[in-house]
């Protein structure tokens, strides 16, 4: 029972992990996005 629960647990942190990973990695490309374009305009307008 106990270790069940552990690896329930064990489950959930690596799900977790995963999901910020996803979360930080679309964050950075947003934030690329954001300023390729803020620098196109900078520099052609």
């Amino acid at each position: 029972m106990i270790k069940r629960t552990n690896r329930l647990v064990i489950a959930n942190a690596v799900e977790i992990e995963e999901d910020s990973a996803l979360i930080l990695e679309v964050k950075i490309l947003t934030a690329l996005d954001y300023f390729s374009a803020v620098f196109v305009d900078y520099h052609f307008n």
